[in-house]
């Protein structure tokens, strides 16, 4: 690659965070599932260009070689005796982005997770040997459209970000540190203070009852520490002193129990001591994980927002969508999860939101996109997202849109997007998750420049799709056809000038594909309104005088195999429609 620009300058976006703590700093406890780093590692750059496309991955690199030993209060070094291998490189979730895109907000890592257990293979998932001190590295890489040597990548090391991977903390002094500042430490605190207020009530309770204060001596014969007389209580009745018997129980005035009724179980819920009503908080874990099997991912998705308690419960349960359909218009935004519609409409200077089974529509004074993105943005920002369809019809220019793009890669099956432009539908499609997706629909105006193109045939996503289908309204060179060699089917248009050369070279391309199991092609002539008869002659194929049949059919025998290419050819007046199909 070309040597890289000196003018990309690329430093900590929340620093000050970073440095309250000591250095070296034991990053955290290392688990076989994984854990993210606190503190979280967020950057911001300066320097890029603001229309070329950068990507950015992180990966972790040994500071040395020694491995660390704490004593007593001192980290002392020894020569390691693991081998230092390379660790995984994970892409930052925003995929390919513009230079100004990049520098317009913080990098952020937020969803990478360091583990200890060499076997694990999830995305987002880096294996770090504990007692060894490492620097996370940050490449920047620039990816050009028009000349692959004018690409080049660059790598940042900040020392300040140097740890220690360690299986358990050494320094208590950066646990309460933790504690004042990560916000998950936060809920787990919130969540131990009350459940040491409720211990603290119940002694206090018990202390009340164990004293005087509830064993007022009694007028009443054969009345005992507030407890009746089997004679009394036969005759009770006729008792006028019962109401001075004391009761077990709180105090309501004094030291008694005036209403007279018939003494039950204390609740701690209705002491004056614990004047709080009960949460959802209080309800136990294994109750709001089975409340939650019965909820819909949408009902899920509104839940999770309440709290961190609960947040935890619902992430429990992967988020799966059958269906997931945005459209963002010129006036109006739509988007439909599974069977539920939601809309967001312009308003003179605000806009109107309507959710269903929600009345009346709410107004604002926000811009219908940005009110709009309130809703969605928490639905594509859920760890662990699934998707049997999502569809993404950007209509219009807009500045909202990176924000769609979910945190971690999302785990869709088939994927339809529709935008303005080759580098917004890029930016999408590198969102997904590469070894989930298995079908793209795109609708995209392509640049007639191959350099252009080659960006989206270049993604992981592109590669390892199963199916794709261009567009009518986009046009493919026939040498674009190479890049699809391990697709099982595709369906595209094709534009071309010697519709004879061009059915020869179709016909030389596809016979090395070993997936292909069908295609579609529309094979559009710049000079010729009805090339199908000179389509046809390359194959071989003798055409009689007069009008053409509604089909042609023609078999290829592949050399050197037992495969066979069947084409079916149709002429439709502007373009020939060639199905072509793989006889084994």
């Amino acid at each position: 690659m070309a040597p890289c620009s000196s003018k990309i300058k690329l430093k900590l976006a929340n620093e000050e965070l970073w440095q309250k703590f000591p250095q070296p700093m034991e990053m955290l406890i290392l688990m076989k599932t994984g854990k993210k780093l606190f503190p979280t590692l967020e950057y911001s750059v300066d320097g890029l260009d603001k229309d070329a496309l950068y990507e950015v991955e992180l990966h972790m690199e040994r500071a040395n070689n020694n491995r660390y030993n704490y004593s007593k209060i001192k980290w002392l070094e020894s020569e390691s005796d693991l081998p230092n291998t390379p660790t995984e490189k994970v892409k930052h979730s925003n995929g390919i982005l513009t230079g100004e895109q990049w520098m317009a907000d913080s990098i952020c890592f937020e969803s990478v997770r360091l583990t200890n257990d060499p076997n694990l293979k999830s995305p987002n998932h880096i294996c770090v040997q504990s007692m060894h001190k490492w620097r996370p590295v940050v490449t920047i890489r620039k990816i050009s459209t028009e000349n692959a040597e004018e690409g080049f990548e660059k790598e940042f090391r900040l020392e300040e970000t140097c740890f220690i991977a360690v299986t358990i903390y050494h320094n208590r002094d950066l646990v309460y540190l933790k504690l004042a500042n990560n916000l998950t430490a936060a809920a787990y605190r919130e969540q131990t203070r009350r459940k040491k207020n409720r211990v603290v009530q119940i002694k206090g309770y018990q202390s009340i009852r164990s004293s005087n204060v509830f064993s007022t001596p009694s007028t009443t014969p054969g009345v005992s520490s507030g407890l009746s007389a089997p004679g009394n209580a036969l005759n009770r009745h006729n008792q006028p002193a019962q109401a001075n018997i004391p009761r077990m129980g709180p105090p309501e005035s004094g030291n008694r129990i005036s209403n007279g009724r018939r003494p039950g179980p204390f609740n701690i819920r209705q002491s004056p001591m614990t004047a709080r009503n009960p949460t959802l908080v209080d309800m136990p874990v294994k109750l709001m994980h089975k409340i939650c099997e019965y909820l819909d991912p949408v009902e899920r998705t509104h839940l999770r927002s309440m709290n961190h308690a609960i947040k935890d419960v619902v992430d429990c349960f992967a988020p799966a969508f059958e269906k997931i359909e945005i459209s963002v218009l010129k006036a109006s935004m739509f988007w439909e999860l599974n069977n539920k519609m939601f809309s967001c409409r312009k308003k003179d200077s605000g806009c109107t939101l309507d959710r269903p089974e929600c009345l009346p529509i709410e107004e604002s004074e926000k811009c219908y996109i940005k009110k709009g993105l309130e809703y969605l943005v928490p639905v594509m920002k859920m760890p662990r997202l699934q998707v049997d369809h999502l569809s993404l019809c950007l209509h219009n220019e807009t500045p909202h849109r990176v924000d769609l793009l979910p945190v971690a890669p999302l785990n869709a099956k088939n994927v339809f997007i529709k935008s303005q432009n080759i580098n917004q539908m890029v930016q999408f499609l590198s969102a997904m998750n590469p070894g989930h997706l298995e079908s793209i629909r795109i609708e995209t105006p392509l640049s007639e420049r191959s350099e252009d193109r080659r960006v989206l045939f270049e993604t992981d996503q592109f590669k390892q799709a199963k199916r794709v289908e261009f567009d009518m309204i986009m046009q493919l060179s026939v040498e674009d056809l190479v890049h699809f060699g391990h697709l099982k089917s595709f369906k595209c248009r094709l534009l071309g000038r010697d519709p004879f050369q061009h059915a020869l070279r179709i016909r030389e391309i596809l016979s090395t594909f070993k997936q292909l199991d069908s295609c579609e092609m529309r094979y559009y002539s710049v000079w010729n309104d009805s090339p199908i008869r000179e389509f046809a002659g390359a194959l071989g194929v003798e055409i009689p005088i007069g009008p053409i049949a509604e089909h042609i059919t023609h078999r290829y025998q592949i050399p050197e195999s037992n495969e066979s290419l069947e084409f079916k050819m149709k002429d439709e007046k502007e373009h020939c429609r060639v199905n072509i199909a793989k006889i084994r």
